[in-house]
């Protein structure tokens, strides 16, 4: 997710990445389509299954060289990103994507809707992670994070609180405290330690802090080594990180349908949801076919029912949404 203020270097940078696609260019040496993405975006286990027919580039998201951003995105025919970037890529430049053969959530549904109906045509969301409190030592208050995202204002976690760097994300879950009063926000920023999404899992198992609020996918490979954390998804739901497939407009290749009915199924369900992505389909159809839970030293994947129902998509802002949330952050500066 995006942070809702950015840097100067950060808004250059983007500014050329949505250039970049809006490129048409000659595809690299092989013939191959390709499918581009960030590292960490896509688990390594569906990256692994691409048809042999297509080849998977990973974009270097510290490399910020125009010319390694202009050889490299305009070379793609399928993208995958996080729906944080929806908003700094030129969308006229990718066509729509069909998916009606596949029976979608829910989650799925409400999430185009927020956009308008022309660009929610070229979105494919293909999966998502839940923000999640990972905990270190977090038997006094694990089982009231369960329940409600309360838990982060209580004293023991003073100072001890990593926050994600993302305005928006810290003031989605503020709205769901239902017991801090108007100053609920100033409270959940007073009792962060700092606000460091990046480096949150080295915060946590290091422990210089007890609890972070991060994507399940970034830390459900650490749960499986370590004893010591422990994660929580309240009953009310968590805010959800989604991926999202777009396909450029000069795309001439056929679509690989295969390699999502795949992912979907089992067995290699199992393992993709091992890694804290989860696949837009029903509770039922997730976790019944989950039915082997992987344990990591007894820790499984812990997504109530409720919870997964609760769970929400940020909506993408309009100008004067964002003026608001930027005028409510600022106010709520302690």
């Amino acid at each position: 997710m995006n942070s809702l203020l950015i840097t100067r270097r950060d808004f250059l940078y983007l500014s050329v990445l949505g250039t970049c696609f809006g490129l048409s260019g000659c595809q690299i040496n092989s013939n191959r389509p390709t499918l581009g993405a960030y590292e960490g975006v896509l688990p390594a286990e569906m990256i692994k299954t691409l048809p042999d027919s297509w080849r998977f580039q990973v974009l270097q998201q510290q490399n910020k060289d125009i010319t390694y951003q202009l050889e490299t995105l305009r070379s793609l025919s399928l993208l995958a990103i996080g729906d944080g970037w929806l908003q700094d890529i030129a969308i006229d430049e990718f066509m729509p994507i069909s998916h009606e053969r596949y029976a979608f959530n829910d989650h799925l549904n409400i999430f185009l809707r927020g956009f308008d109906e022309k660009i929610a045509l070229k979105l494919f969301p293909i999966g998502f992670s839940p923000w999640v409190m990972l905990f270190r030592g977090g038997e006094p208050w694990i089982n009231k994070a369960r329940k409600s995202w309360e838990v982060l204002l209580e004293p023991g976690l003073k100072d001890q609180l990593i926050l994600p760097n993302s305005p928006r994300i810290i003031m989605e879950i503020a709205s769901r405290i239902r017991d801090g009063g108007i100053d609920i926000l100033r409270k959940l920023r007073i009792q962060a330690k700092t606000f460091d999404d990046r480096n949150a899992l080295n915060w946590v198992v290091s422990g210089k802090a007890k609890l972070a609020i991060v994507p399940l996918q970034n830390c459900m490979s650490t749960l499986y080594k370590d004893p010591r954390l422990t994660i929580a998804i309240p009953l009310e739901g968590a805010p959800l990180n989604w991926t999202i497939l777009l396909k450029k407009n000069n795309f001439q290749e056929q679509f690989p349908s295969s390699w999502l009915k795949e992912a979907y199924q089992m067995p290699l369900l199992s393992k993709i949801m091992n890694t804290g992505w989860i696949p837009p389909l029903s509770y039922s159809e997730l976790f019944e076919r989950y039915d082997t839970v992987q344990k990591a030293n007894n820790q499984s994947l812990f997504f109530p029912e409720k919870a997964y129902n609760n769970s929400w998509s940020l909506t993408p802002l309009n100008e004067l949404n964002r003026k608001t949330l930027e005028e409510r952050w600022l106010m709520s500066t302690p």
